[in-house]
């Protein structure tokens, strides 16, 4: 049970990441962020391109989508993966490095 928190939580932390927030953000305003500005689905271009509103809604979405998985792996860690026989910390690191993937 316990690799199979591992894996489901390494691939939530990977498909959070994924998630194009800004390009959302941009389409809710009729705007395709991607083909106006940097080009970017970031906050920094959704201000420029779309509103104030909608890019504090993305810098605080695409935070909590890094953050979140991360903070759920830590709060398990403990209990769950020492199971494995893993150093301490390994899967909050990987969890970690899944969105960049």
């Amino acid at each position: 049970m316990t690799i199979l928190w591992a894996a489901g939580l390494l691939l939530l932390a990977y498909l959070s990441g994924s998630l194009p927030i800004g390009y959302w953000m941009g389409l809710t305003k009729g705007i395709d962020i991607r083909t106006v500005g940097s080009g970017s689905t970031g906050a920094t271009n959704v201000l420029r391109s779309v509103g104030k509103t909608e890019a504090l809604i993305v810098f605080i979405v695409d935070i909590a989508k890094g953050y979140l998985p991360v903070w759920w792996a830590m709060v398990l860690e403990p209990s769950l993966w020492s199971s494995l026989g893993l150093p301490p910390y390994t899967i909050p690191v990987a969890v970690a490095l899944m969105p960049v993937l």
